[in-house]
């Protein structure tokens, strides 16, 4: 008997150690995967502005806004305008926004304080009519300054007169470097092309509309000059063009004559019927 109680506390004992060690090892792997929680500091700000009236990131003075994407705020702070002008093609010139007809599509834009009375850095014409007036921060200055740029000698010259056709907002920025008011036409120091419409009748400019009689270049300057023999009011098969060093012999309504020279002095290019050689038109290239 006495040698069985022995045994039992033996047991017993046993059992407490094992318990002990499971409660140890527990503890021990419970205080290993659950790390105290971390609390930012006071002083912490996001990067974002946030929007005092509805909480959500926003963009601040001068800074992009984007409604795609991930890479900026989709939206401008409280009292600031919202200005696309990734979307925008617009060019101001002088005091004025001309709208260019090119393409753009870029989802991003500016956040302006429009309204505010000051144009600041940020704005210009186009974007904030009502703060910059009198050419401030205008891209061009003057329409001269327009009339030699790249936009306008390597973009949208070319092909100037097609696009006024099928845009009426395109007439205003096309004919900024064509004088329609006037018959005489002045090239001021640039080499570009320059188009012409041709019928019976008369020697039009670019866009058809009024009648020309003359245009103005400067000694040494390049040349070229485009005519259209128009489809409708061009009898007798179509018109010879002759002068200025060129005779393009006989041209069929729909045809595009080409000459390009380097003037030096002046020089009349003059209309046509080609079956009787009766001259119509003429238009006087004066070099000064």
């Amino acid at each position: 008997m006495k040698i069985n109680r022995i045994i039992l506390v033996a047991v017993f004992l046993f059992g407490i150690i094992i318990v002990s060690g499971c409660v140890s090892q527990q503890t021990a792997s419970s205080n290993t995967t659950q790390p105290a929680a971390i609390t930012p500091p006071q002083n912490f700000t996001p990067n974002a502005t946030q929007n005092q009236t509805t909480n959500e990131t926003c963009a601040k003075e001068g800074e992009t806004y984007s409604w795609v994407g991930t890479d900026y705020p989709k939206k401008c702070c409280d009292n600031l305008t919202e200005f696309a002008s990734g979307m925008n093609t617009d060019s101001s010139i002088a005091d004025k926004c001309y709208p260019t007809g090119l393409l753009a599509g870029a989802p991003y834009g500016k956040c302006i304080n429009c309204g505010n009375g000051v144009c600041e850095s940020t704005e210009d014409v186009c974007s904030c009519p009502q703060d910059c007036k009198d050419a401030a921060n205008s891209k061009y200055k003057t329409i001269e300054d327009f009339c030699n740029s790249t936009l306008w000698k390597s973009t949208l010259s070319d092909g100037c007169t097609d696009k006024v056709k099928s845009a009426d907002h395109e007439v205003k920025i096309c004919n900024l470097c064509v004088n329609t008011t006037n018959q005489t036409v002045q090239l001021t120091n640039i080499t570009r092309e320059f188009r012409f419409e041709a019928d019976d009748v008369g020697i039009y400019n670019g866009t058809g509309v009024v009648k020309v009689s003359s245009i103005t270049a400067n000694t040494g300057d390049f040349v070229k000059l485009v005519f259209i023999i128009r489809t409708q009011g061009v009898g007798y098969g179509g018109l010879t063009l002759r002068g200025c060093g060129y005779d393009t012999g006989w041209k069929a309504p729909g045809d595009l004559v080409f000459m390009q020279f380097t003037a030096n002095t002046t020089c009349t290019v003059t209309s046509y019927f080609p079956t009787t050689g009766a001259e119509r038109s003429s238009l006087q290239i004066v070099v000064s």
